[in-house]
C-alpha cells in the first residue's frame, strides 16, 4: 500500500512536467513571433497599420520584460534546485540572452557605427544645432529658458535650427543671438555665424491645413548649402484619444498626415540641386514611413551615421521620466560628412536638442 501511495505522486509531477514545458515552448514562441513581428514592421514600414505605428511611439524596452522575467524565473529555479542548468534551461537562458540583445540593439534603435576612413583634415567644419525649444511652454519659464540659452551657448553650433519659437526673437533667445545672422517665419528660426541668404517658405500643408517649413541658403566659403527647419504634425492628440476605440481613426489621420507632409517636404529636396542639410522635429523615428519618404533614402542620418547609443530626444517630460524615442534629427546630404552626433540635456524643453559636427569638403 504505502508503495502505491508513494508513486502517485510522482506520476502526477510526471504529468505535469509536459504541460508546463508546452505551455513555456508556446510562451517562448509566442514572444519570438511578437519580436519578429515589430521588426518586419520596422523594415516594410510600421505606418501601414495603426497598431504597428502606435509601437513606434512605445518605450521599446517594455519588449525586453518578457525575456527578463523568462531569464530570471529560468536561473532562479536552477538555483532553488542547487544544480547546473540542464540542456532545456540552458535553452530557454541563451534564448531570453538573444531576445535581450534583439530588443536593446535594432528594436530599441542602437547606434554604434564602425569608424570609417579618417576625414579630410582640409574640409571646412560646420556644427549644427536643432532644437524645439517650445516657446510657448517656456517664454514665462525663467529656469527653463535659462537652460535653453545654457545648452545653445555650450553646444557652440555655427548653424542653430529652432522650432516652437513663436516670438521667441523678442526675449532672453534674442539677446543671445545678438550678432548672428538670423532667418525667421512663424515657428521658424534658423540662426548661424556664417552668411544666410534666399529665405524661402515651402509649404507641407496636409487635408486643408496650412503648414510649412523655413528654407535658406548658407554660405561657407565659396560653397553654399540648402537648409531646411521642419516640423512635422504631432502625433499628441492621436496618442491620447487612441485609449477609446473611436480614437484610433484620429491616430490615423495624423499618420497620413505626417506622411502627406513628408511626400511635400521630399518633392521640394528632389529639385534641390545643391547640397543640403535637413533638420528639426519630425515627430517620428528614424525606422517610420515618415522619415524615409522625406529622405526618399537620399539623405543620411546624422546620429545613425556618427552617433553612439540610443540618442532618445522626447520622453523625459511624460511620467517615465526618461527620453524613450528619437524624433528629432539632422539629416545630411551624402555629399557632405558627418563625424560626431548626439543628443542634448533634458532640462528646458520637452525636446533634447540635436548637434552634429559635419564636414564639408573643399
Amino acid at each position: 500500500m504505502n508503495l502505491r501511495s508513494n508513486s502517485e505522486p510522482t506520476r502526477r509531477s510526471k504529468q505535469r512536467k509536459p504541460l508546463y514545458r508546452m505551455l513555456l515552448f508556446t510562451f517562448v514562441a509566442l514572444y519570438l513571433l511578437g519580436l519578429s513581428l515589430i521588426s518586419l514592421m520596422q523594415l516594410i514600414g510600421p505606418e501601414r497599420f495603426w497598431w504597428s505605428a502606435l509601437n513606434l511611439y512605445l518605450p521599446q524596452w517594455i519588449w525586453a520584460l518578457p525575456g527578463t522575467g523568462l531569464l530570471v524565473g529560468t536561473l532562479l529555479s536552477s538555483a532553488l534546485k542547487k544544480k547546473l542548468p540542464d540542456r532545456y534551461s540552458a535553452a530557454l537562458i541563451a534564448i531570453s540572452l538573444v531576445s535581450l540583445i534583439w530588443v536593446a540593439w535594432p528594436i530599441m534603435g542602437f547606434c554604434w557605427p564602425i569608424s570609417g576612413r579618417p576625414p579630410d583634415v582640409t574640409a571646412a567644419r560646420l556644427r549644427v544645432m536643432t532644437y524645439n525649444i517650445k516657446y510657448y511652454k517656456t517664454r514665462n519659464v525663467d529656469g527653463d529658458l535659462s537652460a535653453i540659452a545654457k545648452q545653445i551657448t555650450e553646444a557652440k553650433p555655427d548653424l542653430l535650427l529652432l522650432q516652437d519659437a513663436s516670438a521667441s526673437l523678442d526675449g532672453r533667445i534674442a539677446e543671445l543671438l545678438r550678432g548672428w545672422n538670423v532667418c525667421a517665419f512663424g515657428q521658424y528660426v534658423i540662426a548661424s555665424r556664417l552668411p544666410l541668404s534666399e529665405s524661402h517658405v515651402g509649404s507641407i500643408s496636409f487635408f486643408g491645413h496650412s503648414h510649412s517649413y523655413l528654407r535658406c541658403q548658407l554660405q561657407v566659403g565659396t560653397r553654399f548649402i540648402s537648409i531646411y527647419d521642419v516640423h512635422l504634425l504631432t502625433p499628441r492628440s492621436g496618442l491620447a484619444a487612441i485609449r477609446y476605440r473611436e480614437g484610433i481613426s484620429e491616430f490615423e489621420s495624423e499618420t497620413r498626415a505626417r506622411l502627406v507632409q513628408a511626400g511635400e517636404l521630399a518633392e521640394d529636396l528632389q529639385r534641390e540641386t545643391l547640397p543640403v542639410i535637413v533638420a528639426g522635429d519630425f515627430n517620428a523615428p528614424l525606422a517610420s514611413m515618415v522619415c524615409r519618404r522625406a529622405t526618399r533614402g537620399r539623405l543620411l542620418d546624422a546620429f545613425a551615421n556618427a552617433g553612439r547609443g540610443y540618442g532618445y530626444t522626447y520622453g523625459h517630460s511624460l511620467k517615465f521620466g526618461k527620453s524613450f524615442v528619437r524624433i528629432d534629427h539632422v539629416f545630411v546630404d551624402p555629399r557632405l560628412g558627418v563625424t560626431d552626433c548626439w543628443a542634448g540635456d533634458a532640462s528646458g524643453s520637452d525636446h533634447r536638442p540635436v548637434i552634429a559636427d559635419i564636414v564639408i569638403p573643399r
